[in-house]
């Protein structure tokens, strides 16, 4: 299963469910990152942790241990 750690720049996705609650990831879903919205890999740093995400015109920033929680359904845009 794909998490949005494992997403690339450019590369667009659908939440599907979260593997642990915690309270990092309650402070995502109280921004609005829940079940079935759409993501969009904006950056990632040089190392390749943080990365950054838009949804709904907001922008997110986070690092991949907490990213590894949120799994997804990559969008296949041929």
């Amino acid at each position: 299963m794909k998490t949005m750690a494992d997403l690339i720049v450019g590369q667009k996705a659908k939440i599907i469910g979260f593997s642990e609650i915690n309270s990092d990831i309650l402070r995502l879903m109280s921004m609005g990152l829940v079940e079935h919205i759409e993501i969009y890999c904006e950056n990632v740093s040089f190392g390749g942790d943080p990365k950054q995400f838009s949804f709904y015109g907001s922008h997110l920033t986070a690092r991949n241990d907490t990213l590894k929680k949120i799994r997804v359904e990559p969008i296949d845009e041929h």
